[in-house]
């Protein structure tokens, strides 16, 4: 995928009648709060930075590992 952007162009609907004028208003209201809009994702992306400039943030290898030592520790006390 390239590194610049596509831009699409909306070009300002003509409205025939007052209720497709209602409707453009309302879209255009709508239109402009959608940037000011955080992503729904957007409070849980933050924990795991969070999470992860701590260090406690769950990754498959710290899981693997972790198994790993449990492991080793139950064969050491089965001896």
């Amino acid at each position: 995928m390239s590194a610049e952007r596509r831009r699409i162009r909306i070009d300002h609907p003509s409205a025939e009648a007052f209720e497709n004028a209602e409707l453009w208003r309302a879209v255009r209201e709508y239109a402009q709060l959608i940037p000011y809009e955080l992503e729904p994702n957007f409070g849980r992306v933050q924990e795991i930075r969070e999470e992860i400039k701590k260090g406690t943030y769950l990754t498959r290898d710290k899981i693997d590992e972790t198994a790993a030592l449990i492991a080793i520790r139950l064969m050491k006390s089965e001896r």
